[in-house]
């Protein structure tokens, strides 16, 4: 039978799964918030420091967890996850010793393991990750009846081990690009850290109109783990209505120095780095578009169909014939000589409300019209 296993590198300030077990650091730091969900430490080649992880039942039935150390990998988008346990130990994972690797809890209760880091004798300098990770013992579900893929859900806390000496906080872009997918717009981002430690890096995306005005703008906090390359991707799902050409930008601010841990934002060598400015085409929208078309159709249809009712009468001017009103005639009975409605002769020859004509006036008929020739006198009653 072949296991699935997920794990999750805690992140938030309190972590522990919902409706599960699951950890958090058991002794933050109260100057480093980052320490309330990993745990950071500057240690010297042969130092130990002990430390504990708080282990949490949350769920309202006894759960039970195995607890151990791994070693810490990055995946394809510079994102730090954790080896399974039966990989092999060669960094932080190898460095930690827990006093217990099992526990059991009763719902809503919660309990400390005390560990131990130690630094080996040789190591190279700079940072080093590894986890330490709660599994479930009761999270294998089977996919099936007989066997098949079991999933197991693992939590895990990050545990960052710096080795001090000659380090080196670099970052550089690698990318920035942006492409639609779907009526919204993806801005991607790729940042690399070619230094030996982390880098906390406020990484913003801005767009901006020929005026000035902020059309888009988006970003936040993220780690950049060393000698990896961090790939990001912000999305617009509003994008200008009516698209048009905009300017877009990326940038990345981060602390510099060298002497602040994990979290530790000094600001005492704060560091810019920038994606130049670029124009880039937004498409319509849908609805933009549809807007545009309707407004298009209206430019050229509306004046096509003016200009096309005064050739029309124009041409009925030039090729129709003049009829003089005889006595008693009136716009009816002219027109229902010439078998052409009313309005059309009102219309044609400009005339308006009451639509009277008068006698000896000269009315235009239709060039069709025109040729039934002269009306008869009306009949007098």
């Amino acid at each position: 039978m072949a296991a699935l296993s997920l794990s999750l590198i805690a992140t938030s300030s309190s972590f522990a799964l919902s409706g599960s077990i699951g950890g958090r650091p058991a002794n933050p730091d109260d100057t480093n918030q980052r320490t309330r969900s990993i745990f950071v430490h500057t240690l010297n080649l042969g130092q130990s420091v002990d430390e504990g992880v708080r282990i949490i039942n949350s769920s309202n039935t006894t759960q039970s967890a195995n607890v151990y150390a791994v070693d810490a990998t990055v995946t394809s988008t510079g994102s730090l996850t954790c080896k399974q346990q039966v990989e092999g130990k060669k960094d932080v994972g190898s460095w930690v010793k827990l006093n217990q690797e099992s526990i059991t809890l009763t719902p809503g209760t919660d309990q400390i393991i005390p560990f131990t880091i130690t630094a080996p004798s040789k190591a190279d300098v700079g940072e080093h990750n590894g986890c330490i990770v709660i599994e479930p013992v009761s999270a294998d579900v089977a996919a099936g009846e007989g066997g098949g893929i079991r999933i197991r859900t693992r939590s895990a806390i990050r545990v960052a081990v710096t080795i001090p000496g000659d380090l080196k906080k670099e970052l550089t872009f690698a990318k920035f690009n942006v492409h639609p997918d779907k009526g919204n717009y993806f801005y991607d981002v790729g940042l690399k850290n070619t230094g030996n430690v982390s880098i906390d890096a406020d990484i913003r995306v801005k767009m901006t109109s020929f005026d000035g005005k902020v059309v888009f703008n988006n970003g936040g906090q993220y780690p950049v783990v060393s000698e990896t390359q961090l790939d990001l991707s912000f999305v617009d799902e509003h994008p200008p209505l009516f698209g048009g050409l905009y300017w877009v930008e990326a940038t990345a601010t981060y602390d510099g120095s060298t002497k602040n841990q994990i979290g530790v934002q000094a600001n005492t060598q704060q560091i810019k780095k920038e994606w130049g400015r670029q124009l880039v085409l937004i498409a319509p929208t849908i609805n933009g578009m549809a807007i545009i078309v309707g407004i298009l159709g209206l430019l050229i249809g509306v004046p096509y169909y003016f200009i096309r009712r005064i050739k029309q009468r124009n041409r009925m001017l030039q090729r129709g014939r003049e009829h003089v009103v005889n006595p008693g005639e009136t716009l009816k009975s002219i027109a229902e000589h010439y078998e052409v409605t009313w309005k059309t002769l009102a219309t044609l020859n400009k005339l308006k409300a009451p639509y009277e004509v008068r006698l000896g006036s000269s009315l235009v008929i239709p060039e069709k019209q025109a040729k039934k020739g002269k009306p008869k006198s009306p009949k007098k009653g």
